[in-house]
């Protein structure tokens, strides 16, 4: 079956105006919560609570399973999952989880957005190429975004309904980072079920989150994207939906993460004031009020919005690349980067996405007869900006 997250790969960028609108009841399946269970042991617990009535009926045993920063080694949460369910590895782009009998979960890339009602602001942002967009619902993003697309290769649609529990989940998650400044947050959450056209199912779990802040709108969403042969759909749904909805973060991680952005905030900050001061005197050298106020304003807004955009990729990044346990490396003759498996004190690779690791510190598969006839590089450890 064609994933359907490859037939969405290209219309995150483009938008349609297809007429179209369900409004459904939300999502009211039975969840149980994890919130008081003893969590962040050294290895994922055996033995958890059924979650639903229909797991339990059906005897399915749901485990933890650890996600793990690479470059600190530190638990960064768990998830309930089945046992028949594993994180995938990192040869798999896009493809998150997969279950037994053709199960699949795919992470969407995260799309963001930002929006300013002033043409000035708005001409500003557009030379500096940011993405700009009107606030989407949640309705309006299936609409534009993802039916025009999936509708001509086949699939259809067979329902949508919210899912505010996972909205509320998202909320709490947020509310523990950091941010640069006070801002007005908003979180809403569409289920979106599909016949493929292979007798197969499909359910996109879409995220939004919008952020308002200084005049200046940020938005944008991502989502999981389930696909399962028809006799599996609905427990998998059960299941996929009950591990986004009970994921455990590990709170020293999460204020070991704030920590960090608190002290490059407060860098950038400073940074930022040397150069209002240096501008200051600037202006009362040269009299030049209207263009260094100007410059200045931008400055500030830009420098807010560059912050935050860069803390949201950063924590999606070590969010992904922990629970695939993977990190970067780099080849120091092209530039170019890899991520590769968390686990080997060195790697090489021959270019072609293809990469050895060892813990042999004489190993150099370069005189390694069973794989020599090709060059090998070795790679080295790559800066992802202090992850």
């Amino acid at each position: 079956m064609k994933p359907l997250l490859t037939l969405l790969s290209f219309t995150f960028l483009v938008a349609s105006c297809m007429n179209f609108s369900s409004e459904e009841e939300p999502y009211v399946e039975e969840f149980q919560s994890y919130e008081d269970a003893e969590i962040y042991a050294d290895t994922p617990s055996e033995a958890t609570p059924t979650n639903s009535k229909r797991m339990a009926q059906n005897n399915t045993q749901i485990v933890y399973k650890n996600t793990i920063d690479p470059k600190t080694n530190m638990v960064t949460g768990r998830v309930p999952l089945p046992q028949s369910w594993n994180f995938s590895g990192p040869n798999n782009e896009g493809l998150f989880l997969e279950g037994p009998n053709g199960i699949k979960v795919y992470q969407m890339k995260y799309q963001s957005f930002m929006y300013t009602q002033d043409p000035y602001y708005q001409q500003i942002y557009a030379q500096s190429g940011a993405n700009l967009r009107q606030d989407l619902n949640v309705q309006q993003i299936l609409q534009q975004d993802i039916i025009p697309s999936i509708t001509q290769q086949g699939y259809s649609r067979i329902r949508n309904y919210p899912i505010p529990q996972l909205a509320k989940v998202d909320e709490q998650y947020f509310a523990q980072l950091y941010q640069v400044a006070p801002s007005q947050k908003s979180f809403e959450v569409l289920g979106a079920e599909f016949n493929a056209p292979d007798g197969s199912k499909s359910l996109l779990i879409l995220q939004k989150m919008s952020s308002f802040s200084q005049g200046l709108l940020m938005w944008g969403y991502s989502g999981y994207i389930l696909d399962a042969p028809a006799s599996e759909f609905e427990s998998a749904k059960e299941h996929l939906i009950n591990a986004l909805l009970n994921v455990q973060h590990n709170p020293q991680y999460i204020a070991q993460y704030n920590q960090r952005e608190r002290q490059k905030s407060n860098a950038s900050w400073t940074a930022h004031n040397n150069r209002m001061a240096a501008n200051q005197r600037s202006f009362d050298a040269t009299q030049k009020a209207y263009r260094e106020s100007t410059n200045a304003v931008n400055d500030a807004m830009m420098s807010t919005w560059r912050s935050q955009n860069e803390s949201s990729d950063r924590m999606q990044s070590q969010f992904v690349d922990g629970i695939w346990e993977q990190k970067n490396m780099t080849d120091p003759n092209s530039g170019n980067t890899y991520k590769v498996q968390e686990g080997y004190n060195q790697y090489w690779s021959n270019g072609n996405n293809e990469y050895i690791g060892s813990n042999d510190a004489y190993y150099n598969p370069n005189t390694d007869t069973s794989v020599n006839n090709q060059n090998w590089q070795q790679l080295d450890a790559t800066d992802d900006g202090g992850w």
